[in-house]
């Protein structure tokens, strides 16, 4: 998707990074990156590590025109801010991650936030989980199908903002096979979402989606298998800061 190279630097508790890459995103799968666009969009975390298994981090990057190959599109300005937790309650492993996020479009014509919050503790064999998400996110000009957005993307092919709000709670079950290194989560997660429109614009989300709420039933099994890898997002002198615990939440801001 991107040509990326970054460097980090730590310090004791503090760790720096920065990164340059391409700014345009594939507008099919397989399509390889345009390498000619390779270094106009720069990201750089902060992260501090105050105390063991605490960890905070403020990114911030520009992404050149990521909705319109050639470049003729508009830039993104981003803002994310997060505080992770793991540890030990009496004896019961808990995770907590909150997080915020800001994209800023077309010098601030278009602004969307995000926000997450998760928890987990374990029980024995027994993982409980809740996590609460809300998104601002674009609802772009469609093709002839209704699940696919129109490209190359110009501002003008944005008829509204919506904002997601999810309640998910869950449930899993852990069982392990130490001869193979094998570990099986059987899970059951429980959603309930709204959808409301944000500020003026063309798009109904209850005329195209056919509601303003939702209910989801997933059932699925976790498989881990072998060494445990690091967290997605971290790289280099970052990597160390993964302790693998919780349900290691996958959103960067790069």
């Amino acid at each position: 998707e991107r040509v990326i190279g970054i460097a980090g630097v730590r310090a004791g508790p503090v760790l720096l990074e920065g990164g340059l890459f391409n700014g345009d995103e594939p507008e099919r799968p397989g399509q390889w990156p345009r390498f000619s666009r390779f270094g106009d969009s720069w990201s750089s975390r902060l992260t501090l590590v105050p105390m063991a298994r605490l960890e905070l981090q403020g990114s911030h990057a520009f992404v050149k025109s990521p909705e319109h190959r050639g470049g003729a599109g508009t830039d993104q300005s981003k803002w994310s801010a997060s505080g992770r937790w793991s540890g030990v309650i009496k004896h019961m492993p808990v995770y907590g991650l909150v997080e915020w996020a800001r994209t800023s479009e077309a010098d601030g014509f278009f602004v969307f936030h995000s926000f997450l919050a998760e928890g987990s503790g374990d029980w024995g064999r027994n993982r409980f989980y809740y996590r609460f998400e809300r998104t601002e996110r674009p609802e772009e000009e469609r093709t002839l199908s209704p699940f696919r957005s129109l490209r190359p993307h110009f501002e003008n092919s944005i008829l509204g903002i919506t904002r997601w709000s999810i309640h998910t709670g869950g449930y899993a079950f852990h069982l392990a096979y130490p001869p193979a290194r094998l570990d099986l989560w059987p899970l059951v997660e429980l959603s309930f979402g709204q959808i409301r429109e944000v500020g003026a614009g063309l798009f109904d989300p209850k005329t195209f989606y056919g509601k303003n709420s939702f209910w989801t039933v997933s059932i699925g099994v976790r498989l881990n298998l072998g060494m445990p890898l690091h967290r997605m997002g971290r790289y280099g002198v970052a990597q160390d800061t993964a302790d693998g615990m919780g349900m290691e939440h996958h959103a960067h801001h790069e």
